[in-house]
C-alpha cells in the first residue's frame, strides 16, 4: 500500500530530526515542501489558490513529481510570491532534498529537482571614477582648520593607497604599520580567503603616507 503525502512528509522530517537538524530548519523544510504540495493539489483540481491549512495530505501527489511540475511551481512562485531568486533557490533546495529522499525510498524513479536552478539576473557592476576625477579629488588643497587639515592628510594617504595599490576597503581598514615596508615600497595585506598579497606602493602614496605618519598619534 502506497504511503500518503502526509506520511511521507512526516517520515522525511523524522529522518532529518535524527540528523540533528535545528528546529528552525525543520520548520522551514516542512513549510517549503507543503507549499509545493498545495500547488500540486491546486493544479490537479484546477484551482487558482488553496489555503495551506486546507491541503489534502491523504493524496499521493508526491508520487507524480516531475521536472515539468517543478518548473511550473517555480514559475508560479516567482509570479505570485514576490520572491527574489535567492529565496526561491532556498525553497527548491528543500524540495531537492525531499525528492532525493523519495528516490531513496523508491517512491519515485529519479529526482526531478536535481540540478534545477533559477537564472538570476546579472548584478550590475559597481560604477568607478575615472582617473581624472580621482586626480582632481587628490589634488584638493587641505582645509584651513588645523584639525580638519590633519584629517585630510590622513584621508589623502588612504585614497592614494586605495587607488595606487589597488587595495580592497577591508584590507585598508585592517592595515597596520608593520604591514608597510616603506624602504622597499611594498604593502602586505590579507584579503579574501585569508590569502596574503604583497602590493607595490606608488610614489604618490608613499609621499602621502610619510606626510601622515607625524600626525598619526
Amino acid at each position: 500500500m502506497s504511503r500518503s503525502d502526509s506520511v511521507l512528509l512526516t517520515q522525511w522530517l523524522d529522518v532529518l530530526t535524527t540528523q540533528q537538524r535545528s528546529p528552525n530548519t525543520l520548520k522551514a523544510y516542512q513549510r517549503d515542501v507543503t507549499k509545493l504540495l498545495v500547488f500540486l493539489q491546486s493544479e490537479k483540481k484546477g484551482l487558482h489558490d488553496i489555503d495551506q491549512n486546507d491541503v489534502d495530505h491523504h493524496t499521493h501527489y508526491f508520487t507524480q513529481l516531475s521536472r515539468e511540475s517543478i518548473t511550473r511551481y517555480a514559475g508560479f512562485r516567482m509570479e505570485t510570491g514576490e520572491l527574489a531568486p535567492s529565496s526561491l533557490q532556498r525553497e527548491l533546495s528543500a524540495i531537492r532534498h525531499f525528492a532525493g529522499w523519495l528516490v531513496e525510498q523508491a517512491i519515485i524513479a529519479n529526482n526531478p529537482a536535481q540540478d534545477f536552478t533559477i537564472n538570476r539576473p546579472p548584478r550590475p557592476l559597481p560604477s568607478t571614477m575615472d582617473a581624472e576625477v580621482v586626480q582632481q579629488l587628490l589634488d584638493q588643497p587641505a582645509p584651513e582648520d588645523r584639525d580638519e587639515a590633519r584629517l585630510w592628510v590622513r584621508d589623502r594617504a588612504m585614497l592614494e593607497l586605495l587607488y595606487g595599490s589597488g587595495l580592497r576597503l577591508s584590507e585598508l581598514a585592517d592595515l597596520t604599520l608593520p604591514m608597510l615596508d616603506m624602504g622597499r615600497k611594498l604593502v602586505t595585506v590579507t584579503g579574501k580567503g585569508r590569502k596574503t598579497r604583497i602590493l607595490p606602493i606608488g610614489s604618490k602614496a608613499l609621499i602621502a603616507l610619510q606626510e601622515w605618519l607625524p600626525h598619526r598619534a
